[in-house]
């Protein structure tokens, strides 16, 4: 899920989210490269990963954002996102001892199960915020942020067809009715990447 999700519960400083990532055990899974899907699934809230981390998929209905008049393909914020996310939650799943309390104490996480996507995604969000805010400045990021509202919206709502098997439903795992929903029709759904 992208910066367009402002109902995030754990958000967090960018400065905050670059000492996460820099971590040595957050850093060696952020070295792993993921292959890219784009434009091939249904996936709701716009872009996810696959359970082993080693694709990144996009909604092939995501439109291109108009900013001052030209088109941007946002894949880029995207798989950032996605990537950094699925990088925090795999290090954090794969560190043990001293090193796995470091990274809980920043993100200020009593243990790995303490709500680890949405820590996660704040992480991830602060990070794709500040690159779009180095692209395109506070005005950009505001227009960024207002179009992947719009899109998220018309991802929840459109019909879902087409989800990969692999795709990693962590992100999905929320007690409100629109997960649970979204859960029972996109494992309906999934067919082999």
């Amino acid at each position: 899920m992208s910066t367009g999700d402002k109902d995030d519960p754990y958000p967090i400083e960018v400065g905050k989210a670059n000492n996460i990532i820099q971590l040595p055990q957050v850093a060696r899974v952020m070295r792993r490269t993921p292959r890219i899907n784009s434009r091939d699934w249904d996936i709701p809230y716009l872009a996810g990963y696959s359970q082993d981390g080693e694709w990144i998929f996009i909604d092939r209905d995501l439109k291109m954002w108009v900013y001052l008049t030209k088109q941007i393909l946002t894949n880029r914020f995207l798989i950032l996102h996605e990537h950094v996310e699925k990088s925090v939650v795999s290090a954090i799943l794969e560190a043990r001892g001293k090193e796995l309390q470091q990274i809980l104490s920043l993100l200020s996480m009593l243990r790995p199960d303490d709500e680890l996507y949405f820590h996660c995604h704040g992480v991830a969000t602060a990070i794709e915020e500040y690159a779009v805010k180095l692209s395109y400045g506070d005005q950009g990021l505001r227009s960024y942020n207002k179009f992947m509202k719009t899109q998220v919206k018309r991802a929840e709502d459109e019909r879902i067809r087409r989800v990969p098997s692999t795709l990693d439903l962590l992100p999905y795992q929320g007690a409100d009715a629109q997960d649970a929903r979204l859960r029972r029709v996109m494992e309906q759904h999934m067919e082999a990447a």
